[in-house]
């Protein structure tokens, strides 16, 4: 069976937004895993703010989420320059108000200890935090480094 002239660019057009949906599906399936150190929700994770300013205005006046997600915008140059040891300074600033997606940062910025100090037992102290705060992948990477993982009750074992 041959097919149409016609119909060679509505199959581009096909795989094109199969591709597109899959990449995109991808980024959401990355987003929920990531939900349980923090993120209010998938949405918050891909898309706290409108763009960087009102992201950095936002921590500015606390919001945690944002501060997580200007400092994953330095650590992974998306616009701007690399800059780790901002985006660090950031994680650090959302892990001090609460918010725990920050404080999960800052122990993986820790614990690579690429463009700042490797401090694997501040990362494993970290990590049990966000554990206890109900983030089985936090709790893998405590035991990974050897840390004790909280008691269900929240107290240390």
């Amino acid at each position: 069976m041959h097919e149409s002239p016609a119909a060679a660019p509505r199959r581009v057009l096909l795989i094109a937004a199969v591709l597109s949906a899959s990449a995109c599906n991808q980024r959401r399936a990355n987003a929920e895993a990531h939900s349980n150190v923090g993120f209010k929700s998938v949405e918050s994770f891909l898309h706290p703010c409108a763009n960087l300013a009102s992201c950095e205005a936002a921590c500015d006046g606390g919001s945690g989420p944002s501060c997580t997600f200007v400092g994953r915008i330095y650590e992974y140059a998306d616009g701007v320059e690399r800059d780790v040891p901002r985006a660090l300074a950031l994680y650090e600033r959302a892990c001090a108000l609460g918010y725990l997606g920050g404080c999960y940062n800052v122990a993986v910025v820790l614990e690579k200890g690429q463009g700042v100090p490797r401090d694997a037992a501040r990362a494993a102290r970290l990590y049990r935090r966000v554990c206890a705060g109900g983030s089985p992948i936090a709790c893998a990477a405590a035991a990974r480094l050897g840390a004790a993982a909280p008691a269900a009750d929240g107290g240390a074992r």
